[in-house]
């Protein structure tokens, strides 16, 4: 997969440099829960279409069967085709992201004001009839401009494992070197200076801080006092950045 030409010359006009990755965004498709159902009903229509002991007419039935679930799959695998063509694709540069949207134009946005939260999701299909629900989790990585409006969401582990590291590889050092020279660097609720760590504005000394630690929906602040302070992983950006700053400055004396 290779860039357009409009996402290209935007690309060069705001200077972001080298491609590093492309993808579409993820489209649901039909052919799964379809082919759930078409897959036992072509087999038995085979069956029931190959076998002597049945009548003509029986037989048939079942070829004619077995030929509508090849059809409907084949209708599946069109739709899903034509549907992939007509899906955002974004472009991941070593400057900023360039999102060719269907039906407009593509649009620009710098790393320097774009924002990621990696956070997971929990989904519930609802109450069956006994009482139970499914309930899965998502993995999610979501782009946000300064006012905090979603730019662009990656799901899935993998997906969302790639890009959040991607972004950190960039930012890590640029907010080490901001701390070497004296500045304080702000993840939402947290801020990370070379005398501690903030939450809400609350500041403790690196020496009080027994860990930083990241759970699916948690970002847990331990103090050696034993007390723990928490707040939503969904609420911190630059989750990846912040946990490798308070990993190397966690137990260092002023």
């Amino acid at each position: 997969m290779e860039p357009t030409l409009g996402v290209r010359e935007l690309a060069e006009r705001e200077g972001y440099g080298e491609l590093l990755a492309m993808h579409r965004v993820p489209l649901r498709s039909v052919l799964s829960p379809i082919g759930l159902f078409l897959l036992p009903v072509a087999v038995l229509a085979t069956v029931l279409a190959c076998t002597d002991r049945y009548d003509v007419a029986a037989r048939s039935a079942g070829a004619c069967l077995a030929l509508g679930c090849v059809a409907l799959a084949a209708l599946a695998v069109r739709r899903d085709v034509r549907a992939a063509r007509r899906t955002d694709v974004v472009s991941w540069f070593a400057e900023g992201l360039v999102i060719d949207r269907t039906g407009g134009l593509p649009t620009a946005h710098g790393w320097d004001v774009i924002n990621p939260y990696e956070f997971t999701i929990s989904v519930s299909n609802g109450r069956s009839r006994g009482g139970s629900s499914t309930v899965r989790t998502i993995r999610l990585l979501e782009l946000r401009d300064p006012d905090g409006v979603p730019v662009l969401a990656v799901t899935g582990r993998e997906q969302t494992a790639r890009f959040a590291a991607l972004l950190a590889a960039r930012q890590l050092p640029a907010a080490g070197a901001r701390l070497a020279a004296g500045e304080a660097v702000e993840f939402g609720p947290f801020t990370v200076s070379r005398d501690g760590l903030s939450l809400n504005g609350e500041a403790h000394p690196w020496r009080q801080v027994r860990a930083l630690r990241v759970t699916a929906h948690r970002v847990l602040l331990e103090l050696s006092s034993g007390e723990v302070r928490y707040v939503a992983t969904r609420d911190v950006p630059h989750l990846r950045t912040l946990e490798a700053l308070a990993r190397e400055r966690v137990g260092v004396p002023d």
